[in-house]
């Protein structure tokens, strides 16, 4: 569920944010450059528990300003197509890695501690990376499982049978810079 931000409406969206919270599985935080405050949920949420809030969103993502120059760029890129057979290809690999015949596949984002250890088993040089950066950014047993989930996710976006330590650098990029 998405939930709208509007001047005049952040009592309902926090209200709504707090009631729907506990059934979100993930949450991407989209911030505008200009202002990035303004948009952040970081003032939504309850201002008691941010912390735990931010563990709880998977990839922020801050959006800047295109300069149009870039816009109109005729340089070749990725097509879509493309894009969609290598999501269609993951979602796959995360299906068929769960091996529960006949039963609906469990996706990356729903893994529990058991298919994390697992599944998203990082190599030595990823495990000491994700280890400097959780001493860094303080992340909770919660924080660094999702950067797993994440990194396990863009492998199998690559079609790498293990998390290594760039999938995990990449995951860690969508963490927030600071709290």
């Amino acid at each position: 569920m998405a939930i709208q931000w509007f001047p005049g409406h952040m009592n309902s969206a926090r209200n709504k944010a707090a009631e729907t919270m506990e059934f979100t599985d993930v949450i991407i935080e989209v911030l505008d450059a200009r202002a990035p405050e303004a948009s952040s949920i970081r003032q939504t949420l309850a201002a008691p528990a941010p912390s735990s809030a931010f563990n709880m969103i998977d990839l922020h993502i801050t959006v800047g300003v295109v300069p149009f120059r870039e816009l109109h760029d005729t340089a070749p890129s990725e097509p879509s197509a493309r894009i969609r057979e290598r999501v269609v290809e993951a979602r796959c690999r995360q299906a068929a890695r769960t091996g529960r015949t006949g039963a609906p596949p469990v996706w990356n984002s729903s893994l529990g501690q058991r298919e994390i250890q697992r599944w998203c088993r990082p190599t030595p040089d990823g495990a000491r990376l994700l280890e400097d950066a959780s001493d860094r950014m303080s992340l909770s047993s919660r924080g660094v499982h999702r950067v797993l989930k994440v990194g396990r996710t863009i492998a199998d976006l690559e079609g790498r049978e293990g998390v290594e330590e760039h999938h995990l650098a990449e995951a860690l990029q969508y963490r927030p810079k600071q709290l």
